[in-house]
C-alpha cells in the first residue's frame, strides 16, 4: 500500500506517531500492526481522491558555476547569446571581479580562480527572459535541454572533474491555477495547522508573513506566505498567495490578475548545492514532469494533518 502510494518509510511513521525503527520493524513484519495503526492508515488512505488541481511546474531561480575562465565560450554555449550585448557593471558581487548583465540574466566571473570560474544566475523574471529566448531565437530550446548542455558541455572540457558544473541554487515553483469552479487551497489553514502543531516531517520549524501597505489608492495587500524549514539548509519550502504578490507588483487587483494570469497560489521548493545538483542530474536521466516530482518532494517532506489525527483530507485531495 505504502508502495503504491509513492509514500517513504518516513512518511508513514510521521503518520503513525512513531519512530522510524519501529516502523520498519512493522513493515517487514518484526513487529504487529496494531488495530489503533491499522485504523489510521485506513481513514488516512483508503479514500478515493479525484482532484481537479492542476500544477504548473517552472524553474524559478537557477544559479549554476562551471570551473573555467573562458566567460565567452560560457555564455555562447550554455546560455546561446553573444557576450557583446551583455552590459558590463561598475560594481562586483559575490566576491567575483567582474560581473556582466543581458536583462535580468546575470554572469560573474573571474579572471585567475578557476574553481570559482564563471556563474551564472537567474532570477525568476530572468527565468522567464531565458525562456522567451529558447522560444523565439533558440529553435524551441527547453529547460531540460539547456541544463542538459550544462553537463555535456562539462564532460567535454573536463570529463574527470566532477566539480566542473554544480547547480548551486534552484527553485521549483508549483503554480496552483485559479479555479473559480471548485475553488482554491485555503493557504490560512495550512497556517493554523502549523500554529496548532498538525504537522511533521523532516522540516521542524516554520514561520509565516502577512503583510500589505497603505497607498494613495488604497490598501495593498500582500497576501500570506508560509515557511517550512529554514533558509540556511540546503531544502527548504516557501508557500504563498501569488495573486496577491502579482497584484501588488502590478498594482492592479487580485481578480484581475486571476483572471488574466489564472494564478492562485504558489508552492516553491529551494534546493541548494548538493541537493539541486543531484535533482538536475536525475531530471537529465529520467527527463520526469517538474509539478509531479515537485510534489513528492513535499509530500516526502512534509506531512499535515487534520484535528483527528488522521491525514489533511483538503491538503491531499490537492497534494494527491
Amino acid at each position: 500500500m505504502r508502495s503504491s502510494a509513492n509514500v517513504t518509510q518516513q512518511f508513514m511513521a510521521d503518520l503513525l506517531g512513531i519512530s522510524l525503527v519501529y516502523y520498519r520493524k512493522m513493515e517487514n513484519g518484526d513487529r504487529p500492526l496494531s488495530k489503533q495503526f491499522e485504523e489510521k492508515i485506513r481513514n488516512s488512505f483508503f479514500k478515493k481522491r479525484e482532484s481537479s488541481t492542476v500544477f504548473v511546474g517552472t524553474n524559478d531561480y537557477t544559479n549554476i558555476r562551471f570551473q573555467t575562465l573562458n566567460v565567452r565560450e560560457v555564455v555562447s554555449k550554455i546560455l546561446g547569446l553573444n557576450v557583446e550585448n551583455f552590459q558590463l557593471n561598475e560594481y562586483n558581487r559575490y566576491q567575483y571581479p567582474f560581473y556582466i548583465s543581458y536583462g535580468h540574466i546575470n554572469v560573474y566571473y573571474h579572471d585567475k580562480d578557476i574553481k570559482a570560474g564563471v556563474l551564472i544566475e537567474m532570477s525568476g523574471q530572468a527565468c522567464r527572459e531565458m525562456e522567451y529566448e529558447f522560444e523565439y531565437h533558440q529553435k524551441q530550446r527547453t529547460w531540460y535541454d539547456f541544463f542538459n548542455d550544462c553537463f555535456l558541455y562539462a564532460n567535454k572540457k573536463a570529463p574527470e572533474n566532477d566539480d566542473f558544473v554544480k547547480i548551486t541554487r534552484f527553485d521549483l515553483a508549483l503554480d496552483e491555477q485559479y479555479n473559480p469552479q471548485e475553488g482554491n487551497f485555503d493557504l490560512f489553514k495550512l497556517l493554523t495547522s502549523a500554529r496548532e502543531g498538525r504537522w511533521n516531517g523532516r522540516k521542524q520549524n516554520y514561520s509565516a508573513v502577512l503583510g500589505g501597505r497603505r497607498t494613495k489608492e488604497g490598501m495593498i495587500n500582500d497576501g500570506l506566505t508560509v515557511y517550512f524549514g529554514s533558509k540556511q539548509t540546503h531544502l527548504f519550502f516557501r508557500f504563498y498567495e501569488k495573486d496577491y504578490e502579482r497584484a501588488s507588483q502590478e498594482m492592479t487587483s487580485v481578480e484581475a490578475i486571476r483572471e488574466m494570469y489564472g494564478l492562485r497560489n504558489r508552492y516553491e521548493i529551494s534546493m541548494r548545492k548538493e541537493i539541486s545538483t543531484d535533482f538536475i542530474k536525475r531530471y537529465i536521466e529520467e527527463d520526469f514532469d517538474l509539478a509531479d516530482e515537485g510534489v513528492k518532494i513535499i509530500n516526502d517532506n512534509l506531512t499535515f494533518y487534520d484535528k483527528e489525527g488522521n491525514l489533511d483530507s483538503e491538503w491531499y485531495d490537492m497534494m494527491g
